[in-house]
């Protein structure tokens, strides 16, 4: 599912419209032409979602199985080491990312499960906005159990999964990896995401606003942290 994109190419603004010239960019950014997304440059209207082409992503995947169930637990994103997405269309309304209430946070993400939901801290790879520091060690990513899936902001309900070994783990984790991404496949994980109505107690299409993360929205137990093996 990873791939390996091109990140060579310069730093441009990316539009989508009837003004598109260019079959190139056309083909790019197809998957957002539909339900009311566009991509654009700063100086686009406020209508619709805007992008900012360039810069550096990557994309993270880890895996998890839930030991009482056997259910397993996944995340994938792409995740942008600059402010790529400019503005949002939520549920109808426009949102800057420019606003703190409503910024996403690229640092958190859920997996949701029949009997909880798993809050997995993304690990920051990113090298300032031009590069990335992917290294080659074993990655363990932070994580939060919250039982229920409407009770992220209950911290005293919520078990550090420090360490996934340990008996009362909620969670039994497999693998996760993060590999260099690019613009488009950032593009196409924006318009999933708009495509896909937030759960409860999550405050933007991409996770949690940088508002609630500074209320403490999901709460955090004491110790959240992951043993690398």
């Amino acid at each position: 599912m990873s791939a390996f994109d091109d990140l060579s190419r310069p730093r441009a603004p990316a539009r989508l419209g009837l003004s598109l010239i260019g079959l190139a960019v056309v083909a790019g950014l197809v998957s957002l032409s539909g339900g009311g997304h566009r991509v654009g440059g700063p100086s686009q209207s406020e209508a619709g979602t805007s992008l900012v082409y360039g810069g550096s992503f990557y994309r993270f995947e880890a895996s998890y199985i839930v030991r009482e169930t056997g259910e397993p637990l996944s995340v994938d994103v792409v995740v942008p080491c600059q402010r790529t997405l400019l503005r949002y269309v939520d549920h109808g309304r426009v949102r800057s990312t420019a606003v703190e209430a409503d910024a996403p946070n690229p640092w958190l993400t859920t997996a949701h499960a029949r009997t909880g939901s798993l809050v997995v801290s993304i690990p920051n790879l990113c090298d300032g906005e031009d590069g990335l520091r992917l290294g080659r060690g074993k990655i363990v990513p932070k994580a939060v159990w919250y039982p229920g899936t409407d009770r992220l902001a209950d911290g005293a309900a919520a078990v550090a999964q420090g360490d996934y070994a340990y008996p009362k783990s909620k969670v039994e984790f497999l693998n996760a990896a993060a590999v260099p991404s690019g613009f488009y496949p950032y593009a196409a994980f924006v318009r999933h995401r708009l495509d896909t109505a937030p759960p409860a107690g999550e405050g933007t299409p991409f996770g949690y606003s940088q508002a609630q993360v500074a209320a403490g929205v999901p709460a955090k137990p004491p110790r959240i942290e992951a043993l690398a093996e």
